[in-house]
Formats: C-alpha cells, sequence, structure tokens
C-alpha cells in the first residue's frame, strides 16, 4: 500500500510590534536606592546578573490587545495569504482583559473595525499557561490546520502581553511589552514545525504567579530559575524519545536556537549546560558552539526590550533566522531550529524546525533593525 507524505506546516511569516515608548534601566535603578538604600546592593546585583538596559513599556491607550492587533495589522498588510481563507485566530497570553471575552475576539473585532474584511466563519480563542501561552497557541492551530488538510486555510496566532512587577523589586528591572504576529499555513513559507515530535515537560509547581485582581506578579526568582532549567531538559528529553534521536544529534543538527528569555542570562546558562550534558563541551566550549550559532545574538534585544512573556521565545526566534540569513544568506534553506518555549507554573515545550525554501523572501522583508532601534 502507498503511503502519502504528510504535508508540511508551519509559521508563514512573523511581525513584532512593540510600544515606542522606552526607559533606561540604569535611571530607575538609580530613582529606587535614592528612595531606599537598602535597596542598593540586591538591584546592583540583579543589574549586573540580567544585562538589562533598557525596556519598553505602553503607552496609557495601549494594551495587550491593540498590541495583538498592531502586530496583526502588519502581517496581514504584507501577507500573501487571503483573509477569506482564515480559519483560526488565537492569541496566547497572560494579561488578558476580559475573564470570559479572549483577546482574539478583540482583536478580530478591531480588525474589522479598521476595515479587514474578516471572516465570521472562523475559531477564536485563547491560550495561557505563563509565557508558554504562545507555543501552545501556535501547535494548537497548527495541529487543527493538519487534521483538516484544506491547503488554502490559514491561521493567525498571536502571543501579546504587558509584563509587570512588584515596584522596587528585583523583577522589576526585567519588565516590558510587545506582541509578536504569526500566520500559520499548510506549506508554509518560513518555517515548516514537527508538531509530532513536540516534547512537554509539566508539573504543578508555585515558582512564578498573578492572582485575579491583580497588576503585578508575584515571582519566587531562586526557584523560578532552577524550574526553567529542569523543565527544558526534560522536554527535550521527550522530544529526542519521541524523535528518535539522541539528545547529543538534536543539538548538535540544530543551526540555531530559539528560547523564552526573561533576560539574556538565563537561556545562555540553560544552553551552556545542556550542551556541557550531552555534547562533552566545556563551559568554555558551550559557550563557542551557541555562539557559532549566533545565540547571543539573537537574545541580545531582550536587553533593550525586557521580557514579553508569551512573544519572548518568537522575539527570539525572528532574530535567530534574521541573523542565520545574514551570516549564511540562501543556505538558510534547510536548516534546522529547535525552539525551547516555558512557562510558569510549570511547562515546557521543545519543538524542531526546518526553515523553508521561501524563508530568505520573507525574512528580507522584515525590518528588525528598524523596529529595534526606534
Amino acid at each position: 500500500m502507498s503511503t502519502v507524505d504528510p504535508v508540511a506546516v508551519g509559521i508563514n511569516d512573523i511581525a513584532v510590534y512593540l510600544p515606542s515608548l522606552r526607559m533606561d534601566i540604569n535611571n530607575l535603578v538609580r530613582r529606587r536606592i535614592e528612595e531606599d538604600l537598602s535597596l542598593k546592593p540586591s538591584l546592583m546585583r540583579a543589574l549586573e546578573y540580567t544585562c538589562q538596559k533598557t525596556v519598553r513599556f505602553p503607552a496609557w491607550w495601549e494594551d495587550c490587545v491593540t498590541m495583538a492587533a498592531q502586530s496583526a495589522l502588519q502581517l496581514l498588510k504584507r501577507s500573501v495569504l487571503s483573509l477569506d481563507d482564515l480559519r483560526y485566530l488565537s492569541v496566547g497570553t497572560e494579561t488578558t482583559v476580559d475573564l470570559s471575552k479572549p483577546v482574539a475576539a478583540y482583536v478580530e473585532g478591531m480588525l474589522t473595525k479598521a476595515g479587514f474584511s474578516v471572516p465570521e466563519e472562523i475559531s477564536t480563542f485563547q491560550v495561557q499557561h505563563a509565557c508558554a501561552g504562545g507555543m501552545i497557541s501556535l501547535l494548537s492551530v497548527i495541529a487543527l490546520l493538519s487534521v483538516n488538510n484544506r491547503p488554502a486555510e490559514s491561521g493567525l496566532v498571536i502571543c501579546s502581553d504587558v509584563a509587570r512587577y512588584e515596584v522596587a523589586s528585583t523583577a522589576e528591572i526585567t519588565q516590558g511589552a510587545g506582541s509578536v504576529g504569526m500566520s500559520v499555513c499548510l506549506n508554509p513559507q518560513l518555517l515548516e514545525i514537527d508538531v509530532a515530535t513536540a516534547g512537554y515537560s509539566s508539573k504543578d509547581v508555585d515558582d512564578f504567579f498573578r492572582p485575579v485582581g491583580s497588576k503585578t506578579a508575584q515571582v519566587k526568582g531562586g526557584l523560578s530559575l532552577r524550574c526553567y532549567k529542569q523543565a527544558i531538559r526534560q522536554a527535550l528529553s521527550d522530544h529526542c524519545m519521541r524523535s528518535g534521536r539522541d539528545p547529543r544529534d538534536a543539538l548538535v543538527c540544530a543551526d540555531a536556537f530559539a528560547l523564552h528569555s526573561p533576560f539574556k542570562t538565563l537561556p545562555i546558562e540553560a544552553m551552556t549546560e545542556l550542551v556541557g550534558q550531552h555534547v562533552g563541551l566545556s563551559a568554555e566550549e558551550s559557550r563557542a558552539f551557541l555562539s557559532e550559532r549566533d545565540l547571543d545574538a539573537s537574545i541580545d534585544p531582550v536587553c533593550q526590550v525586557g521580557n514579553i512573556y508569551s512573544g519572548s521565545m518568537f522575539l527570539g526566534l525572528a532574530v535567530a533566522l534574521w541573523k542565520r540569513f545574514q551570516r549564511l544568506g540562501h543556505d538558510i534553506i534547510g536548516r534546522e531550529v529547535l525552539l525551547f518555549s516555558y512557562g510558569s507554573g510549570n511547562t515546557a515545550v521543545v519543538v524542531a524546525g526546518k526553515v523553508a525554501v521561501e524563508a530568505p523572501d520573507v525574512i528580507r522583508s522584515w525590518s528588525l533593525d528598524e523596529m529595534l532601534g526606534q
């Protein structure tokens, strides 16, 4: 009996929206120390450890809904996909504005009012699991498109958040805001995603939470960092088991990595440990291994933007692809990318992707330099 090869499915394009307002972290830390001199040791240690320089924050009229609509608007303006074929509109967020109505429904309304003919025959929904909500949203839409197997149909997946922490806490210097939108379809132009071999790790952990009614998140910093590293190790192991690969092969064969980045140091530490464990390299050799794959460069924007929660890993993915294209040109086609998503509370997802044939044309259309330098 003949078998039919599965149709590729994944990300067709990525758009990033960052609010234009920006704060210098040195100014913030100086102000907090002036208010309470006893905070100086902890804030200075946090500043050195996180490498944070500036953060973005929303204007008074902006929230996770308006930012989501802005990234969607960018995609729709340049997309080759027809809105008539839009089937799913999903948002991953942990800073929703409504405990009943999903952000996706608000975005549908805003796009319609802006003159876009969004069909009513679509599914709008929201996914919440701290910073992993965007990845789970993406995998959900990919799975639905795969099952339906209608080549023309597409989905719109958006990650949008405003990260806020307690005033004068060490976490305050990493807060940020932004939105990442992705068009998703069969035979994507940018990145093919292997949803069948996605690796998972989930555990009920009280490392990070935001009670109903609270505008700021509560963080148990040390515990959260340990949970992050443990969860992605377990998710990588699960991914390798499902794909029949050795963890060493998965890491060595990957040309780029994209990780959730609450601040720059954490993903670098986590990947250095993984490479050391599975590839057998020293810490210095591991850093060189990761540098060859532009990991540091792909994470650098978090130092200027701050943590954007569900969109953090996808901002890193866009920058990683952009950096690799600058280095490799059309040789980027067919390269493997490993995506590491983490959400406190906690869950982790590790997914493999392959750069699609038309990716150079898509990446060339981006204006990330302009956006990040704004």
